[in-house]
């Protein structure tokens, strides 16, 4: 007569194999025969991660009965060792493709909660592993020069070669400046000749111009009785404008002349005459742009006034006023090398501290030909960008100055400037984390196909669930949180104690998006630094001469835009990705221009897209607390203005809808392995109607799952069957 125990034992063979069961100690390794009662009660989920974008493996059970060989390992463990003794169980599922395990579950077997019977052990199980541990200790702020990871010994977590290493800044020539821009217009009726005051209103000024010398649009005749700029000291500018001048008839087509005089002291010292002339029906169009060297006095007074004439009544209308003192104060800055972290390995090495694992990172989208601990054949397209801190911009030591940066800060400042996603594969055997661009999570591309289809994107369908899928059970609801009615891109605000800061154009912008039935800011701040005017404030008191004064910015992470060159390697990036720079201090010599908050807004723009907002509406700029003039423009592309409004159609199309699919449906063996294969892929619930995983819960034991799929929007992805 066969006893309980093995009556139990033969209902928990492992008869087909879809599982691998195994416990380990430090000491010892069972795979088991018999599967442990519980386990076909416990829920497999599928989460999309709301910070992260990847898909989360998570599963939950209360306890599990360990029986025969299971029971006997459990119960020599505890007698020998007693309840802090460390049991890990791992579960794999196997793949029915390639027929190799893989991991499905890693857990800690709990011996505090351990009660034996002749049938088996019953035990507590919590969940543990690589993404459970990462998950857990993703916002501890480790420092990297450390040797020692989260519950290693001394030197168990050796530095990687390249981290740290020496990145070149290069010499900042500085300058003060002067800007105006136009304030008022001017409809007067006048006929043969006038003099007019051009409009300039003070924008900025590192001189000692006021407010007081802006220049308002009236007529006058000569000399001049506006003034605009008082020189302080003697000094030799640039002087930079832009100025366009409509004169109009009022119903025929007249014959007009235009100069404008730069005047000192009362006496005209310049004439400009147009750069480009065009005349079209009524109006004639006079253009000018200049950019010549101008010495100045102390007490010098400036004005800018036009002269015109005309043979028939006309309007003056100044359509464009733009003017700038440039005064070169010299090379204040040297170029400087200073030991940073490349983004690559600062993902690495985070990850080693806090788990052990010697390699845990893969990224095509973040590795280098170069990088450690794996290289990749090209450069990926996030690739340069090193990060380092004050401290190291100073001149610190590093190997006497630690570096801390938390996952959750590393990830959520890269995922502000370049728009990305981090999930958990099993690559080559080995678990890692891996960061892509946030597309890869989605399992999409851009359509070679787009110009005759009209389709931007393209996706794999994983699954077709639809035969399961009825009216009856499907359920659609709108999913609020995707939507939002103002952003907020760029970094942190600080404050820099001088006038300089003022004109930093990377900080934090804000634009209002036009969606009125929700209150929610979408927030893509980077919590490491990206402005030029911190940098240069520390760089202006380097160790060697100010070894014990603390500045400002210290303690804080910058993160630079860098490129292969330098004495080591790599040297930051200024304005060489761009044809054209203007505005702000300095801006052909300032960091970060690839990751200025327009510019970065832009990567995420598929995100407003998504909203389903009509195309002709804009987003409304609303503020930023420091420079908003910034201009910057690529070749062939468009000039991108930091303060501007943004119309919706100029942002790429999204590839969702802000709704979720709700429905149970069979779960299988091969759902779940064709799940664990592609989980970024589209599953299909029914006649064009096909979404993303945002969560699917599966029970082994009902062999059924409650499945919320993100929809897809199909004026704008293509479906690959």
């Amino acid at each position: 007569m066969s006893t309980q125990q093995e009556i139990a034992a033969v209902g928990n063979s492992l008869i087909k194999k879809r599982f691998k069961y195994v416990l380990q100690t430090s000491e010892n390794i069972k795979e088991l025969k018999y599967a442990p009662q519980g386990w076909n009660e416990g829920e497999l989920t599928f989460i999309r991660d709301k910070e992260f974008k990847g898909i989360l493996t998570q599963f939950s059970t209360n306890e599990l009965t360990f029986v025969k060989d299971g029971k006997d390992f459990i119960v020599s463990v505890y007698e020998s060792y007693g309840i802090d003794y460390v049991i890990t169980v791992y579960i794999y599922l196997q793949n029915n493709s390639t027929f190799q395990y893989e991991s499905y579950f890693t857990g800690k077997i709990d011996l505090a909660s351990y009660n034996v019977d002749s049938i088996g052990v019953t035990v507590k199980i919590s969940n543990v592993g690589f993404q459970e541990l990462i998950l857990n200790r993703k916002s501890l702020k480790v420092d990297f020069t450390n040797t020692k990871f989260i519950g290693g010994g001394e030197n168990s977590m050796p530095v990687l070669s390249n981290v740290w290493n020496y990145v070149t800044i290069p010499e900042y020539l500085a300058t003060a400046n002067g800007d105006w821009n136009l304030t008022d217009t001017l409809s007067n009726i006048t006929v043969g000749y006038k003099y007019f005051h051009v409009p300039m209103a003070l924008t900025f000024s590192e001189y000692e111009a006021s407010e007081d010398f802006n220049q308002t649009m009236s007529l006058f005749s000569y000399p001049p009785t506006e003034k605009f700029f008082v020189s302080g000291s003697n000094r030799t500018v640039t002087l930079d404008f832009n100025i366009t001048v409509n004169l109009t008839s009022q119903s025929t087509p007249g014959t007009f002349s235009l100069n404008l005089y730069l005047v000192k002291n009362g006496t005209i010292i310049q004439t400009f005459t147009p750069t480009t002339t065009t005349s079209s029906g009524i109006t004639t169009v006079f253009t000018f742009v200049v950019n010549q060297s101008l010495a100045m006095l102390t007490g010098d007074e400036f004005s800018l006034i036009g002269y015109s004439n005309g043979d028939i009544l006309y309007y003056i209308y100044v359509h464009n006023s733009s003017l700038s003192f440039i005064e070169t104060l010299g090379t204040t800055l040297t170029a400087i090398d200073v030991p940073m972290y490349y983004v690559y390995e600062c993902f690495v090495r985070n990850l080693q501290l806090i788990t052990g694992n010697q390699a845990p990172f893969y990224s095509e989208f973040l590795g280098r030909t170069d990088s450690e601990t794996e290289t990749y054949a090209s450069d990926g397209d996030g690739a340069l960008t090193s990060i380092t801190n004050g401290k190291y911009i100073r001149g610190f030591s590093p190997t006497l100055n630690g570096f801390n940066l938390s996952l959750s800060d590393l990830f959520n400042s890269i995922n502000a400037i370049n728009n990305i996603g981090l999930g958990f594969e099993t690559i080559g055997g080995l678990e890692k984390l891996r960061v892509e661009d946030e597309k890869y999570f989605f399992d999409i591309s851009i359509n070679p196909d787009y110009a005759t289809d009209g389709k931007y994107w393209k996706v794999n369908q994983i699954l077709d669930l639809s035969e399961h899928v009825t009216s009856e059970i499907l359920s659609k609801q709108v999913d609020a949180d995707l939507y939002s009615n103002e952003i907020e891109v760029g970094y942190n605000n600080y404050e820099y104690e001088n006038v300089q800061g003022l004109k930093e154009f990377n900080t934090k912008s804000n634009w209002a998006i036009p969606v009125e039935s929700v209150e929610n800011k979408l927030s893509l701040i980077s919590q490491i630094r990206g402005d030029t005017q911190g940098c240069n404030k520390l760089r202006a008191k380097p160790f060697g001469t100010y070894p014990t004064e603390d500045v400002g910015g210290d303690n804080d992470n910058f993160l630079f835009d860098v490129k292969r060159g330098g004495t080591y390697d790599f040297i930051v990036k200024t304005d060489e990705d761009f044809s054209n720079v203007s505005g702000g201090v300095d801006p052909s010599q300032c960091y970060n221009l690839n990751y200025t908050p327009a510019r970065n807004l832009r990567r995420h723009s598929h995100r407003v897209r998504s909203m389903q907002i009509q195309e002709s509406k804009e987003l409304l700029w609303l503020k930023s607390n420091k420079n908003t003039a910034l201009v910057t423009e690529k070749t062939g592309e468009t000039a991108i203005t930091e303060n501007e409004d943004i119309l919706i159609d100029n942002l790429v199309v999204g590839y969702c809808k802000p709704e979720s699919y709700n429905f149970e449906a069979p779960v299988d063996a091969a759902i779940i392995t064709a799940i664990k294969t592609n989980p970024y892929g589209v599953i299909k619930v029914g006649v064009d109607m096909y979404g993303w995983i945002d969560e699917i819960q599966t029970n082994d034991k009902t062999v059924k799952g409650q499945f919320k799929l993100l929809k897809v929007d199909l004026n704008n992805v293509k479906v690959i069957d």
